[in-house]
């Protein structure tokens, strides 16, 4: 008679017992799965950004990626999921910083908590960097696991005697500690950033005033930064196709070859779209041949040579991280340089104006 009510007592106290470690553990399934959602803001296709994602994702974070475009990275922060995440890792332009922010619920202001430069030609200092940001963003979520259990489990902390707010919520929250190995540094100004070098390859669409028809050449190209702004641009031209046009009964074929140095300005660096102008000095070769229509023989080849002044200017687009295509318009006036004991035609060639249209691909260190 007595032991039917111990059995019955002790399967109360069990019950009870799995009932709270249930919701303890619902609790705190909660308060991870909020914490484990990470926004990353990135440029289109950034190489940084893609290890970064491939970091969190093998340390269990569920990953929401989004470009940031034209936008400022901060907007992008509010907008992403609908304003619903609270943390996230931002990627500068050319993979050169990462930006770890948190936000506050249902407010608007967006804080920094780790800013970290990275050199994006380096590989290990960006997988040590992407590790760094993961490790940081498990402390951050280890102290917002905290504060929302201590807050649940206190209920005292909320009371109405603590002025600080309404409901006892404190107005700031400490800042998460940095991670070993990880040094902070202040958030950089929003400048724009300096690319690399450039290297790259066109066709462009020739027209010169005095040596006939139309030409083409290829170009190859090499732009060396002096800023974020001023670059010096060197190239060589190889003709493709030669001018020809008819002089005192002969047929003139005219190709031409050059190379040329010019300081350019970069208007946007920080965008896809990068215009540019510049300005420039160079010299050109000029190689004319005649043959007669009459008597059918083949003339001699005549040997000029030019100096150059010329301005240029087009847009450079970013197709990727390390990619661009480059349109590119120009106009040149050529100087013959003597001696001068050249026949009409020759010095025509080679004493005039020109413009061209080249469209290719720059490659960024």
């Amino acid at each position: 008679m007595i032991a039917a009510p111990r059995r019955g007592l002790r399967r109360l106290v069990t019950l009870v017992g799995l009932g709270v470690v249930v919701m303890g553990a619902g609790r705190r399934t909660f308060a991870e799965g909020s914490a484990a959602v990470v926004a990353v803001l990135a440029p289109h296709e950034s190489r940084l950004a893609d290890e970064i994602r491939r970091e969190l994702e093998s340390s269990r974070f569920e990953v929401l990626s989004a470009e940031v475009g034209v936008r400022r990275w901060q907007d992008a922060a509010r907008q992403v999921d609908g304003g619903r995440l609270l943390r996230g890792v931002v990627v500068g332009q050319d993979d050169q910083t990462i930006t770890v922010y948190t936000r506050q619920p249902s407010a608007t202001t967006v804080q920094t908590r780790l800013v970290l430069s990275v050199d994006p030609a380096d590989r290990m200092a960006r997988r040590h960097a992407a590790l760094s940001v993961v490790e940081f963003l498990h402390v951050l979520g280890q102290g917002a696991l905290a504060t929302l259990v201590d807050s649940d489990d206190a209920p005292a902390a909320r009371g109405a005697g603590n002025p600080a707010k309404p409901g006892g919520i404190e107005p700031t929250r400490p800042a998460a500690p940095v991670p070993p190995g990880v040094e902070p540094v202040a958030p950089l100004p929003a400048v724009a950033p300096r690319p690399g070098w450039q290297i790259g390859a066109g066709t462009s669409f020739d027209v010169e005033t005095n040596s006939g028809g139309p030409t083409s050449h290829l170009q190859f190209l090499g732009v060396i930064p002096f800023s974020a702004h001023i670059a010096f641009c060197v190239r060589a031209m190889w003709p493709l196709l030669a001018a020809q046009t008819r002089y005192n009964g002969s047929d003139v074929r005219a190709w031409t070859f050059g190379a040329a140095a010019s300081l350019q300005y970069n208007f946007r660096t920080d965008r896809r779209l990068r215009p540019f102008l510049g300005a420039g000095v160079g010299t050109r070769l000029g190689l004319t041949e005649a043959t007669s229509t009459t008597s059918l023989s083949q003339g001699g080849q005549t040997l000029t040579t030019s100096a150059t002044l010329g301005v240029e200017g087009g847009v450079r687009y970013s197709l990727g991280p390390f990619l661009q295509v480059f349109l590119e318009l120009g106009a040149a006036r050529a100087f013959l340089i003597p001696p001068v004991d050249v026949v009409n035609y020759e010095r025509a060639a080679a004493n005039g104006e020109a413009a061209h249209a080249a469209v290719g691909l720059m490659f960024e260190s």
